[in-house]
């Protein structure tokens, strides 16, 4: 399917997509009339909505990991437990469950969740527990949870926006935003080693109240950033560290407000950030989901 800025900014501003395996159609996680959906997208209509679940906290954030084997999002539930539903292809429905380590996983009410997989095709989570701390855990084929090692201590008001990703050598990367608007990098190498936080000096958002980012590239030359603001503004960091104001969106009704030169920069990356959604392993120093 053909993606546009619009699906990119729309996306932004869900709780969670991705693109399907055959690139014909969008995953958006929407909630609708109380009801966590998702709605299939072929670029031009709806083809389908599949309801997810009802059980889940007004205004949540989620994440949608896909891939051949696996096809799940992960939410919070109304009393802000960590669950997560998988799709059963055969009844072509929606199962749900709690996360489970030694009883549910409690989270921060204002948490975000970020997500990908791993090398061995576990499923790494991110979120902010109850005391605004975030962490990480891992949950393997078999739904076993174990804890990764903690992250480094976060100075930091409020919810953490934050997303995350796992590049074809095994490294783990979650990307989070301090109070002064700088994107703080942190990677895990190996399960027994510790997080980095690297700072990165050429990307600030500044004084922007994000609400949500992505990524447009791992490739240090071409990395930029998308985001939306207080959930109507999209924005972008391109390559040169630049921070413009690209359109506004308004429910899936995008006005682009940015340049010619900027629209057709966004529109070439819009496919990839989308795959990026996915959770999928990212080739290092490569800005396309690993095949």
């Amino acid at each position: 399917m053909d993606i546009s800025v619009s699906d990119v900014a729309y996306l932004l501003t869900l709780p969670a997509g991705a693109l399907s395996l055959d690139d014909k159609v969008i995953y958006f996680i929407v909630n609708e009339d109380g009801e966590l959906t998702e709605k299939h997208w072929n670029g031009k209509e709806y083809e389908d909505n599949v309801f997810i679940s009802s059980d889940f906290r007004a205004s949540p954030s989620a994440k949608y990991l896909l891939n051949q084997n696996t096809r799940r999002v992960f939410f919070p539930s109304r009393d802000n437990a960590l669950k997560y539903a998988e799709y059963d292809e055969d009844e072509e429905e929606w199962t749900e469950n709690f996360v489970d380590r030694d009883g549910p996983i409690q989270l921060h009410p204002e948490s975000k969740i970020s997500g990908c997989f791993d090398d061995l095709n576990g499923q790494i989570i991110f979120f902010q527990d109850p005391s605004g701390a975030l962490q990480c855990i891992r949950l393997a084929e078999n739904n076993e949870c174990t804890p990764l090692p903690p992250l480094p201590k976060i100075n930091q008001s409020g919810n953490i926006i934050h997303t995350a990703y796992a590049t074809n050598d095994g490294v783990i990367h979650v990307l989070y935003i301090d109070d002064t608007g700088r994107i703080h990098v942190v990677n895990l190498a190996t399960p027994e080693s510790q997080w980095q936080d690297i700072v990165l000096e050429t990307a600030n958002f500044g004084s922007s109240q994000i609400t949500n980012f992505a990524m447009t590239s791992t490739n240090e030359a071409e990395r930029g950033f998308l985001a939306v603001v207080s959930g109507t503004t999209i924005v972008y960091i391109d390559p040169r560290g630049e921070l413009m104001e690209v359109g506004a969106i308004d429910k899936k009704r995008f006005d682009p407000s940015s340049s010619e030169e900027c629209a057709n920069e966004l529109y070439r990356i819009c496919k990839k950030i989308v795959r990026a959604f996915g959770g999928g392993k990212i080739k290092s120093g490569c800005s396309c989901r690993e095949k």
